[in-house]
């Protein structure tokens, strides 16, 4: 998960110079079902790609609110894009078990088309009305979580 926050702070004095931008990270809804363990970051005590993945989704969602504090008055907005299961090739590198295979076949029918899993991002790059929400975790196209700033941060600080 350190690719956001590369880019982000390489490219920080050039969002400023550019300001009104935006930085937008896509997370998951994962990232509310455990805290990060500081003392296990690398995972090895126990590692599953599960709680690897979590673990970034959390890592991300923490960084967001950070950098909505950083960057607060500088014209730097930050928002957390949850644009829910959508139905790409991501998988197609992945061995899946016969049973899984067999699964695929009936849930692509409950995800979305890349067409509408893109409107959260697309809400959060273009939608004016959401220029002073920064550090906000947004899912569907707008469905702000607003309750979600005060749920990071006790994750992070691990008091969840």
């Amino acid at each position: 998960c350190t690719g956001p926050f590369l880019l982000t702070h390489l490219l920080a004095d050039k969002l400023k110079a550019s300001s009104p931008s935006r930085i937008i990270n896509l997370v998951s809804p994962v990232f509310r079902r455990q805290p990060l363990n500081l003392s296990n970051l690398n995972l090895k005590e126990k590692y599953t790609y599960k709680i690897a993945y979590q673990n970034s989704k959390v890592a991300l969602v923490s960084f967001n609110l950070k950098m909505a504090e950083v960057f607060d008055g500088t014209g730097v907005s930050t928002y957390a894009a949850i644009p829910g299961v959508v139905d790409t090739s991501i998988q197609r590198y992945v061995t899946l078990s016969t049973w899984k295979k067999l699964m695929s076949h009936f849930t692509h029918w409950f995800q979305k088309t890349p067409e509408s899993g893109c409107q959260t991002v697309l809400h959060c790059v273009l939608n004016s009305e959401i220029a002073g929400e920064s550090g906000h975790v947004y899912r569907y196209a707008g469905d702000v979580i607003r309750a979600v700033r005060l749920q990071c941060l006790l994750l992070h600080s691990g008091n969840a």
